[in-house]
């Protein structure tokens, strides 16, 4: 096989890959026009405008892999800069803590008043860190519905209720409403017969 037959394809000259730069280029400009409130179909639109023949459908990929990838590497610094911070409390803590208990540097050497500021600061350093480190328990807190009763939740089948015009879906709301018990000292306008 020749060199001239492996640089067609089907015909025509078979097209260069793209660069690694070129692609990285690409995706920041695509993700930048995202960020703009492009469309996807737009922003296919405007690459192909611009030379780069592109498929609403690959958009989508590009900015989803893109925005994946993101969250990935902040969920990474995150955890870093967690670590970090620890270290950075610990060595307060450490300073802090000597100061606060009144700790002598030898143990010849006179007896040190604990620092009631030192106390406060290594309070507040050690809030800091549970809270960082998430090491405090959980407050419970409990929600109730009206008059301390539980929580109704009903789910509307929305898939079917979308099929419903307007009207329609008047008409269902006002049914639902009748079929609901009456809560608890409520009145309907009905006597007591008897």
């Amino acid at each position: 096989m020749d060199t001239h037959a492996r640089t067609h394809t089907r015909g025509r000259m078979a097209d260069k890959k793209p660069t690694a730069t070129a692609i990285a280029e690409r995706d920041e400009l695509i993700l930048r026009l995202r960020m703009q409130g492009a469309d996807y179909r737009s922003i296919a639109r405007q690459m192909t405008a611009r030379g780069q023949k592109i498929s609403k459908s690959m958009v989508c990929k590009i900015v989803n892999r893109n925005l994946k990838e993101s969250r990935e590497r902040l969920s990474e610094d995150v955890g870093n800069l967690r670590e970090l911070e620890a270290k950075r409390l610990d060595a307060l803590l450490s300073v802090a803590w000597g100061k606060a208990i009144g700790h002598r540097e030898t143990a010849t050497a006179p007896a040190v008043v604990p620092d009631l500021r030192a106390q406060e600061q290594v309070l507040r350093i050690a809030k800091r860190r549970a809270e960082l480190l998430g090491l405090d328990a959980p407050t419970k807190q409990e929600h109730t519905g009206a008059h301390g009763g539980p929580i109704e939740t009903k789910a509307a089948p929305t898939d079917e209720l979308s099929a419903l015009t307007d009207s329609e879906l008047d008409q269902w709301i006002a049914l639902k409403r009748k079929m609901q018990p009456p809560a608890a000292g409520e009145d309907h306008g009905h006597e007591d017969e008897g």
